[in-house]
């Protein structure tokens, strides 16, 4: 949809069809530092940023086109998102919500990843954090938002091409 919104500013060519993942590219090089700042070591995000920039795998998945980094780019965003959670901002639920269900309009079922990583890491604290979060609404409130995000698109496939949908789409693109 990005992309298209592109070709209708830009024109159908390979500059518009690239600029969204170029352009999340960008946003995960400047979001290194705070999440450096975050882990309280603004220079390790720092040097984060610099490897994305001399990694030559991010930087040709960047400009190539592809969904990948537009998926890092929120997964990222949910991270940090999530490292805020705790112990005084519970909203920030509802950004790891966000950020996960734009992951998942990007990627589909890749940004899995996501809540498996934060649920291992809060099985990992202890059942005192497990009935913490399970107990904030903030928490409810960020599933109902990853849960809405890419709701609507995978019921207009499913009404538009049914079981067709979901064999392509689970059972070729996730699966095979």
């Amino acid at each position: 949809w990005c992309m298209a919104g592109f070709f209708k500013i830009f024109g159908t060519n390979e500059f518009a069809a690239r600029l969204m993942p170029a352009l999340c590219g960008l946003a995960l090089i400047m979001l290194m530092p705070w999440f450096g700042k975050l882990l309280r070591n603004y220079w390790i995000g720092m040097l984060g940023a610099v490897m994305l920039l001399i990694t030559n795998e991010f930087l040709f998945r960047a400009r190539f086109g592809t969904m990948d980094v537009p998926l890092t780019l929120f997964l990222f965003l949910a991270y940090y998102a999530f490292l805020r959670t705790e112990p005084d901002h519970p909203v920030y639920w509802c950004y790891v919500g966000a950020a996960l269900g734009l992951a998942c309009l990007f990627k589909g079922a890749a940004a899995g990843v996501g809540p498996i990583v934060m649920g291992i890491s809060i099985v990992l604290d202890g059942r005192a954090r497990i009935k913490r979060v399970l107990s904030t609404k903030y928490f409810w409130y960020g599933v109902a938002i990853a849960v809405a995000i890419p709701a609507p698109w995978h019921i207009l496939m499913h009404v538009r091409y049914g079981h067709e949908f979901w064999s392509s789409y689970l059972g070729f693109q996730v699966i095979t």
